[in-house]
């Protein structure tokens, strides 16, 4: 009823102030329309917090996408949260699910970039549901577990519902934050995913359809919003 399909330890070094930014991508069963879904988080004090989602995008009738984030800035008074530890909860009509790692909970430490749930073994990950006005540069992420072997990441694109179709190969990023422009990272994929990073020119389109495709050793792996 409820899976985690990312979320994102990272800090900010773009300006003077270390800021520390949590994201967690979830998808749901839509069960009915009034609905919560909530992270329970607590940072290395111990203490613990509910970090409500909000609804990002539909697939289909049967799944939405929720997603959550938050940002914490270094103060004299208030510490970062650093490594964090985290459930999800999904509460519908009177019925309440969880995802909290089988009972262990999920643990995503500071800094270390992208922590990909179970099952997922090719993710577009950092997506958003429209394109920002002027937008002509469509960057794409994916994550992909290194366990398959990737040869090759490409992304299948088109502007006009697929009456014609572009290829575009995406690159092997060191870490999640090469494509961040970061530095200084602190144990890249230390969870076992590589990362894979495109930006597609789509000028001046009204709206874009893309699918992921990642030759393995063995397969070929897609990924394509559930068809």
């Amino acid at each position: 009823m409820i899976k985690l399909l990312y979320a994102k330890n990272v800090f900010s070094r773009k300006s003077l102030v270390r800021q520390q930014n949590l994201s967690f991508v979830i998808l749901v069963k839509n069960l009915a329309f009034d609905k919560r879904v909530d992270v329970e988080w607590a940072g290395e004090n111990g203490d613990w917090h509910t970090l409500p989602a909000s609804y990002h995008s539909n697939v289909g009738q049967e799944k939405e996408y929720w997603i959550a984030r938050m940002a914490f800035v270094l103060a004299d008074d208030e510490s970062l949260p650093g490594n964090v530890q985290f459930a999800l909860r999904y509460r519908v009509a009177d019925a309440e699910y969880w995802d909290n790692n089988q009972g262990e909970n999920y643990c995503i430490q500071a800094d270390s970039g992208i922590k990909v749930g179970h099952g997922n073994p090719v993710l577009n990950v950092g997506f958003e549901s429209g394109l920002s006005h002027g937008e002509r540069r469509l960057p794409i992420t994916v994550a992909v577990d290194r366990r398959i072997k990737a040869k090759k990441v490409t992304i299948d694109w088109t502007t006009d519902n697929w009456k014609t179709k572009q290829q575009s190969t995406c690159r092997f990023a060191r870490n999640y934050w090469d494509t961040e422009c970061l530095s200084n990272a602190r144990n890249p994929n230390q969870y076992g995913y590589q990362i894979w990073h495109e930006v597609l020119n789509v000028n001046d389109a009204f709206g874009v359809q893309y699918r992921i495709v990642c030759e393995a050793k063995l397969r070929v792996i897609w990924d394509d919003n559930f068809g």
